[in-house]
């Protein structure tokens, strides 16, 4: 059952949105942002359907989120950033490559234990993504004296927020941070405080029987590649639903080649795939496998190099090349961050 607060006019839902912030006691950002406002006004004019699908799929995954946190040490008013950053979409994927529901980094996810390949990619996957969030934040927030710089830095990179401290000072307010920040920094902020809000005020009840059998999803091994059209033909399960279950899966392709991968299974389908699992092998199309990458024409970032390409003039917008000898101990990510280029780019190059 949905509770939601009735539609207001524009003066009022500014009322409900102070009020909400001054009773909502949160425990950083505390000073109500100047984009709040503009987000607390399109989630409440959102329509009836896209403001359940927000509220349900906050709810379904909030124990979750609160349990991870709190088993950091964390505030769990940090699970708000998820619906913030990315509507509750698993696979949300955002221009500068970053995914899921709390739009982590190639980087945060990699270093914290998930998969990333291009068939792939963990972050896809609530609750491997909540539980990566829950760590890169814990080491933030031992690494910065306050709970708005810990966010901030998981938000643009912990360099970037030192830079901006370094230019203001250890001691000096947020909003001073803030200007050293990029532009989104703020919109970020407003949006997690409007939503925050919202989701404390429009709240999911359930009405389940307490003594009903807990539903729970099966497991299937997988020492083969696997396509979901393959599980869907056989056992009659929608390539949808296996979607919803397996989100990690960009293609629809389980890799199995050279380790054993998971496919997760609506429940009571376990003995059924055990049971036909010869044929459900056996109905593989090669054109199943087939992913068409995309050509690029042109390299999407400056300076970017390209195996067997003639090497460019690197001296673009003020960038020169230069060489890195590599330590001990050096990571990618770390060397990517320091010099402010992608991974990818030093991959190429």
């Amino acid at each position: 059952m949905l509770i939601f607060i009735p539609e207001n006019s524009s003066l009022q839902q500014l009322s409900i949105l102070k009020n909400g912030f001054e009773n909502g006691n949160l425990g950083f950002f505390s000073e109500l942002n100047c984009c709040a406002e503009n987000f607390y006004f399109f989630l409440q004019n959102s329509t009836s359907t896209e403001k359940q699908n927000l509220v349900r799929l906050f709810s379904f995954y909030e124990k979750e989120m609160d349990a991870s946190l709190k088993a950091v040490g964390l505030p769990v008013d940090l699970k708000y950033f998820a619906p913030a950053l990315s509507a509750m979409n698993p696979t949300a994927t955002n221009w500068d490559g970053k995914a899921g529901i709390f739009q982590l980094t190639h980087f945060q996810a990699v270093m914290n234990g998930l998969q990333i390949s291009p068939l792939v990619d963990e972050r896809l996957n609530p609750k491997l993504s909540i539980h990566a969030f829950a760590a890169v934040m814990k080491q933030n927030f031992a690494t910065f004296k306050t709970p708005e710089l810990a966010v901030l830095g998981y938000l643009f990179g912990n360099s970037k927020v030192k830079n901006a401290i370094s230019f203001v000072g250890e001691n000096a307010p947020i909003s001073q941070v803030l200007k050293y920040l990029p532009e989104t920094a703020n919109f970020v902020i407003g949006a997690f405080q409007a939503t925050t809000i919202f989701l404390k005020e429009n709240q999911f009840k359930t009405t389940v029987d307490p003594l009903a059998k807990k539903i729970f999803p099966d497991t299937a091994r997988i020492v083969s590649q696997l396509h979901f059209q393959q599980v869907s033909k056989v056992l009659g399960i929608s390539e949808k639903k296996l979607e919803f279950l397996n989100p990690q899966y960009r293609f629809h392709i389980v890799p199995g080649d050279k380790f054993a991968s998971k496919l997760v299974l609506p429940d009571g389908y376990w003995d059924e795939f055990v049971l036909f699992q010869d044929s459900i092998y056996n109905a593989a199309d090669s054109t199943l496998f087939a992913i068409t990458v995309q050509k690029i024409e042109y390299a999407p970032a400056p300076g970017r190099q390209y195996l067997g390409e003639p090497v460019k003039n690197l001296e673009i917008e003020g960038k020169t090349k230069i060489k890195y000898k590599l330590q001990t101990g050096d990571v990618l990510g770390f060397i990517a961050e320091k010099y402010d280029v992608e991974v990818a780019d030093l991959k190429y190059w």
